[in-house]
């Protein structure tokens, strides 16, 4: 068990930030354990018998994203477990929930009833549609948000303009997680000036609308028009090897280098396809297949492109030189599988950490923050 000044809790440069955390899966918990790898002491607070879903459902997942925190197990159904998690939150800065709109006020941990102990607290609740607006109360997950905030109607290759597709991530959730934790942090520095806290609204769907908004904004004006970001170009091919590559000749100065750099039969039959996109994209499809990966990446090195190879497996991840030199995975811990470390490289933060244990943290709950309970 970790003592209350110990370990990751006691260093980076959010140490003596107190986050109390209530929500399970993935949008809560990535948000504090963004604080966490900022060194932010959070607090878990599950419920009994089985604790936060992603336990069991996606462990590797729930050890991603909890690293760094405390677990306690609290019944909010109780009396006693509500009055516990009112004094924790009389010492926090930060109380993030992930629950639907009413849940928490009916529950007697609402907005309303942790400012009336403590008017400096940031409170952060993530919902699926938000606090207000009529589909608050509708049930959803991230596909939910992304279908309904346009996501999977953009298109990803010329190949593929009008077949609707599923993120391979789930965007909203950590969209939304992202957005969290900014606009935690902008709330604190306000509260700094102000003595106040505030209510933070958090839309998984909005913050899916706020990315794709990143697309639609160059969107064609009718259905037979081209979406910009969709080029021939800039898509991903297979090499003789069946290895494939990321190619992004996006910009002109990278096309018309690797065109010409291409050998006389390749360029004229890539300049006979004609400016058609689909047409283009399978003639760049035949070219790549002509040569094994290998050719293709001293081609992209030597003539400097970007043309890479696309990782299929974890392996291909973790043994990817880069991502050693610079340090980007956490020392695997008892045959675990590696993780990402925070990708910021911040002064002080901690670069290590795992998930706690299921309740570990709930019999020193008092001491931990100084709570009477």
């Amino acid at each position: 068990m970790t003592s209350p000044e110990s370990g990751s809790y006691a260093s980076g440069p959010l140490s003596g930030l107190r986050v109390l955390d209530l929500s399970w899966l993935l949008p809560g918990p990535l948000c504090t354990g963004i604080l966490a790898d900022l060194g932010a002491d959070v607090i878990k607070i599950e419920r009994p018998s089985d604790g936060d879903y992603a336990r069991t459902m996606l462990p590797g997942l729930f050890q991603l994203v909890n690293r760094g925190k405390r677990s306690a197990v609290v019944d909010l159904r109780t009396p006693q477990g509500r009055e516990t998690v009112l004094k924790l939150a009389e010492r926090a800065d930060v109380f993030v929930e992930g629950f639907r709109p009413g849940v928490m006020a009916r529950l007697g941990v609402g907005y309303e009833h942790i400012r009336a102990r403590h008017q400096g607290i940031v409170y952060v609740s993530l919902s699926g549609y938000g606090q207000t607006g009529p589909a608050a109360n509708e049930p959803g997950h991230d596909v939910n948000y992304c279908g309904r905030a346009g996501l999977m109607a953009i298109p990803v290759s010329v190949t593929q303009a009008d077949e609707p597709s599923r993120m391979q991530l789930p965007v909203s959730d950590i969209a939304g997680a992202m957005y969290a934790a900014v606009s935690t942090l902008a709330a604190l520095r306000e509260r700094d000036r102000t003595g106040e806290g505030q209510w933070l609204d958090v839309s998984l769907a909005e913050a899916a609308l706020a990315w794709s908004g990143l697309r639609w904004a160059d969107a064609p004006a009718d259905a037979a028009g081209q979406w910009r970001h969709v080029r021939p170009m800039n898509d991903i091919f297979t090499a003789a090897d069946g290895v494939r590559l990321a190619v992004a000749l996006v910009e002109t100065h990278f096309w018309h280098k690797f065109i010409n750099e291409l050998p006389a039969p390749e360029r004229e039959h890539l300049q006979a396809a004609g400016e058609t996109p689909r047409a283009c994209h399978a003639a760049l499809q035949a070219i790549f297949a002509a040569r094994p990966s290998a050719q293709w990446l001293d081609f992209a090195k030597t003539h400097d492109l970007p043309i890479s190879r696309i990782a299929a497996s974890l392996e291909d991840i973790v043994s990817d030189p880069h991502f050693s030199a610079r340090g980007a995975w956490l020392p695997a811990e008892n045959g675990q599988r590696p993780m990402p470390a925070f990708p910021v490289r911040v002064r002080g933060a901690p670069r290590h950490g795992k998930a706690p244990e299921f309740g570990e943290a709930t019999e020193m709950l008092g001491q931990l923050w100084g709570v009477s309970l």
